[in-house]
C-alpha cells in the first residue's frame, strides 16, 4: 500500500514501512529569459525579469538547505537531490553542490542585489527579489517543499517568495513567466533531453517552460542522442550537465534548483519480501512490480 512521508509513521499491525530510493525530485522551475513582452505560441507570458538573472537562479541552488527540507517538511523520508538523474549511469557527479548561504549572499551582492530600504528583502534597479513560487493546489509534500523553501530564501537570502496552490489551467497559463515546484525522474536519459534541448522550450508537456536554451547543450545532447551505444553516449550526458564550464546543472546556467528526491513508501504485509529494488523512477506506484518477479513469502 502506497503512503506519504506524513502518514509513514503510522504503525500498523502485521505491516512494516519500506522506503525505497528514487530520482523522483522536487525542485524549481526558473524561467530564464526577461519579461520582454514575448508570449507562446498561445499567447502566454514568457520571461521573468527576477528569475533571468543567474546570481538569482544561483543563489536560490546553493542557499538553500536541502537537509532542511527534508527535516520540515518530509519527516525526513527524501534525499538531497542535485540533477534529474542522481545515482544513474549517466548522472555527472560533479553536479554536487555543498549548502553555502554565504556564497549565495555573494553572488547576489556582486550582481547587484541590495537590500537598501531595509525590509529584508533586496532589490536592484527598483526591482524587488520577490517572485511567485507556484505548486499544484491538492499536493501537499509540493506545498510543504515550497514553504521550506520560501523561509530559507527570506532568511537566508532577502528574496521574498510567495507560495501558491494553482489549478493545471492556471500551471500552463502561468509557468512560463513565474517559477514552480515541479517533478521529474526516470529511468532514461532521454528525459534529460526533452528537459533542457532548446528544441523543447516551452513546446511539450512541463519539459522546458523555463525556456532554457544553449548552443553547447544542444551540441551535447545531440551527439548523446546520435551515439552508437549507450556506454558512448554517456560521456555526453554528463558534459551537458557540466563540462567544467557550463551546463544545465547548479554549477551552471541552473534553469533548475533541484532540492530533494522522494523516497517511495509502502506498507508491506509481513512475510512478503519485494526483492531488491531498483531505483525508483518519477511516480510511486508502477516502479514497485517491476520486479514482481522477483517477489516471494518468507514466512
Amino acid at each position: 500500500a502506497l503512503t506519504s512521508a506524513t502518514l509513514a509513521g503510522t504503525e500498523i499491525d502485521g505491516m512494516r514501512v519500506v522506503s525505497v530510493d528514487s530520482v523522483d525530485n522536487r525542485g524549481i522551475t526558473f524561467p530564464v529569459l526577461p519579461e520582454e513582452g514575448k508570449t507562446t505560441e498561445d499567447g502566454y507570458k514568457i520571461g521573468n525579469n527576477v528569475t533571468s538573472d543567474l546570481a538569482v537562479r544561483k543563489a536560490m541552488s546553493y542557499g538553500i538547505d536541502r537537509d532542511r527540507i527534508i527535516s520540515e517538511a518530509l519527516n525526513g523520508f527524501a534525499h538531497p537531490a542535485y540533477s534529474e538523474c542522481d545515482g544513474l549511469p549517466w548522472w555527472n557527479e560533479e553536479d554536487v553542490i555543498e549548502t553555502d548561504v554565504n556564497y549565495a549572499v555573494q553572488l547576489l551582492e556582486e550582481a547587484g542585489w541590495k537590500d537598501s530600504d531595509g525590509d529584508g528583502v533586496r532589490e536592484k534597479d527598483g526591482l524587488k527579489a520577490a517572485f511567485n513560487l507556484m505548486y499544484f493546489a491538492g499536493d501537499s509534500m509540493r506545498q510543504a517543499v515550497a514553504m521550506s523553501v520560501a523561509n530559507q530564501a527570506r532568511e537566508n537570502l532577502g528574496i521574498a517568495v510567495t507560495v501558491e496552490g494553482v489549478s493545471a489551467n492556471d500551471t500552463v497559463a502561468r509557468m512560463f513567466s513565474e517559477p514552480m515546484i515541479m517533478g521529474w525522474g526516470s529511468d532514461s536519459p532521454m528525459t534529460s533531453y526533452m528537459l533542457f534541448h532548446s528544441s523543447n522550450a516551452g513546446k511539450i508537456d512541463f519539459y522546458n517552460p523555463e525556456f532554457f536554451t544553449s548552443g553547447t547543450v544542444d551540441g551535447y545532447l545531440d551527439r548523446a542522442m546520435n551515439s552508437k551505444s549507450m556506454e558512448e553516449s554517456l560521456e555526453w550526458w554528463k558534459k551537458a550537465q557540466w563540462d567544467g564550464t557550463t551546463g544545465t546543472s547548479m554549477r551552471g546556467e541552473a534553469p533548475w534548483a533541484f532540492y530533494v528526491n522522494m523516497s517511495h513508501l509502502y506498507y508491506v504485509k509481513d512475510g512478503l519480501d519485494i526483492g531488491r529494488q531498483r531505483i525508483h523512477a518519477h511516480g510511486a506506484a508502477w516502479p514497485l512490480v517491476a520486479n514482481l518477479a522477483e517477489w516471494t513469502w518468507t514466512e
